[in-house]
């Protein structure tokens, strides 16, 4: 069954704000957005980044936001990004049984664009490639089986991969309230509350010095040893 889903698009145009929109939220929400759209952190001089995937629930709980965001290498200053979010309705993020459909709408944005629809979205079976990061284990962990703290990783080539394939496969509860980000620069936060997962580039790890959340790293060329019964089974199926 066919849904709507609204959309904004962000981008540089006399400072970072919102280009075109299908619909325009609540204050409080759309502050939210306005924030979150922007780059992730500060760029260290002519560093470049691939597209990076952000998601959270607004503080109203009426839309849940899939955010892609790309370099603006075309900006007359360093350091500005375009951004497209989709903007899901709670219920439906909640039900949908292949999250990353939806992130298959996540197109570039066209900063020549004054107008944007809101879209007509079928959800469908999306077949995700098997993950080979070697901290799955610990990041299962940390996620469902140890005393729940915001995460960052360190260094991990797939976190998009990964992003996918936890969103497919949180319960309900859990999905309507999980935020990410898979290119943090410096620590996120919605409403106060820091992202419950954040991927971080290696050189990011000074503006996490005072991260008081769980830290997992990337770089080990062999699997951890699991420290649960059930690690390897939800590791697996996930």
């Amino acid at each position: 069954m066919a849904v709507r889903i609204e959309q904004q698009c962000h981008g540089y145009k006399s400072g970072h704000q919102l280009l075109a929109a299908s619909t325009r939220l609540p204050r409080g929400d759309q502050d939210v957005v306005d924030r979150l759209s922007d780059v992730s952190g500060p760029l260290r001089p002519a560093e470049t980044f691939d597209p990076y995937l952000t998601t959270y629930p607004l503080p109203s709980g009426i839309f849940y936001v899939l955010a892609r965001t790309w370099q603006d290498l075309k900006a007359p200053r360093a350091g500005c990004v375009l951004t497209r979010s989709l903007l899901v309705p709670m219920a439906v993020w909640e039900a949908i049984e292949f999250p990353a459909s939806l992130i298959e709408l996540l197109m570039p944005v066209d900063k020549q664009e004054n107008a944007v629809a809101s879209i007509e979205f079928d959800p469908h079976p999306v077949q995700l490639p098997k993950i080979a990061s070697k901290t799955a284990i610990a990041l299962m962990e940390a996620l469902f089986l140890e005393s729940r703290k915001p995460i960052v990783l360190f260094d991990e080539i797939e976190s998009t991969l990964i992003a996918e394939r936890l969103l497919s496969a949180f319960w309900p509860a859990m999905r309507r309230v999980f935020s990410l980000c898979t290119m943090a620069l410096s620590p996120r936060s919605v409403s106060g509350t820091p992202f419950d997962l954040m991927f971080a580039p290696r050189g990011a790890r000074s503006r996490f010095s005072e991260w008081e959340g769980r830290i997992v790293e990337a770089s080990s060329s062999r699997e951890e040893i699991s420290r649960h019964r059930w690690t390897a089974v939800a590791a697996k199926h996930i």
